[in-house]
């Protein structure tokens, strides 16, 4: 089953207009979440102690 075939299977209209699909690898993903959650801790560390907390 092609790209398009599968996204037709979710609605016709996504199989007549689909151009291409974009994917990246599961463990990217993982890394991706864990540099992103990382600085969310810092930015809110900073936000709630100041300078101080680092």
């Amino acid at each position: 089953m092609t790209a398009p075939q599968a996204v037709g299977v979710i609605h016709s209209d996504f199989e007549k207009g689909f151009i291409r699909a974009e994917t990246i690898v599961w463990s990217d993903v993982m890394q991706l979440k864990r540099v992103f959650c990382n600085l969310l801790q810092r930015t809110f560390s900073l936000f709630l102690f100041g300078p101080a907390a680092r």
